[in-house]
């Protein structure tokens, strides 16, 4: 009986499968049995890897044997064919990037017996060691409360209070004498008149004698109308001082 590695790839990645050629020869005739690959250092009995199954899923060096790749010898007890069989890098065995030997294990149907094989196979593992990657802490964001504005405090508007101007365009006394001019000039102009038409009907009497008689005669008239003028003047004079006094100015007539 021999288990025989044929060949197989000088180099792997990590992550990078390998398929190793087999030649099985026994004396059993159409019997099962189930090979494993595994990966060790030279010199070293630790072993780890994974091994393919004929459904395509992978199983670790120490599981069960039937989880690993089943085979049947023909009618003159041999078999040959291709494994395939990748390194389990989270195994302590694993020591990173580096040479290590590939075995081929033999167990029989029964798995009572379990045999490597006669060669093993030079194989070149290529690649960092599995780093675990940190996991990334989110950072969080303080919330941001919206500022509070203060509501403008409503404007008192001020009240206006009219206050009653009394508005004297003419003084009195300016009143006054302006009215006492006036009558003098018709006074005067009445008192020619007068005069003139004396001198044609008495032809003796003289221009100033009967300007001295016009002006006589309205004297009462003139001292009727500035005695009426002062009264109003006066009454007009004591309205404005009230008028004054009630709005609380005093800088009109003092």
């Amino acid at each position: 009986m021999s288990l025989d590695i044929k060949s197989g790839p000088e180099k792997i990645n990590l992550d990078e499968e390998a398929e190793i050629e087999v030649a099985f020869i026994s004396t059993q005739k159409k019997t099962t049995y189930y090979l494993q690959t595994a990966f060790t250092v030279s010199g070293k009995t630790e072993y780890f890897g994974y091994t393919q199954k004929n459904d395509g899923s992978w199983h670790k060096y120490n599981e069960s044997f039937d989880n690993f790749y089943q085979i049947t010898t023909n009618e003159e007890g041999s078999w040959s064919g291709k494994l395939k069989g990748k390194p389990d890098i989270e195994d302590k065995d694993f020591k990173g990037s580096g040479n290590y030997l590939v075995k081929i294990g033999r167990y029989t149907s029964s798995g009572k017996s379990h045999d490597w094989s006669d060669n093993s196979w030079d194989i070149e593992i290529i690649g960092p060691p599995a780093t675990v990657t940190p996991t990334k802490i989110p950072t969080v964001k303080p919330t941001v409360k919206p500022t509070h504005t203060p509501k403008p405090l409503p404007t008192e508007k001020p009240t206006q209070k009219t206050v009653a101007t009394a508005t004297v365009t003419t003084a009195p006394s300016k009143a006054i004498s302006q009215v006492i001019t006036n009558i003098i000039v018709n006074n005067e102009k009445e008192t020619t008149v007068a005069g003139r038409e004396n001198d044609k009907v008495l032809g003796s009497e003289s221009t100033s004698a009967a300007s001295y008689r016009g002006a006589t005669s309205r004297l009462p008239i003139i001292i009727l109308v500035l005695s009426g003028l002062i009264f109003i003047g006066g009454g007009v004079f004591i309205s404005i001082k009230k008028i004054n006094k009630n709005s609380g100015k005093s800088d009109l007539f003092p």
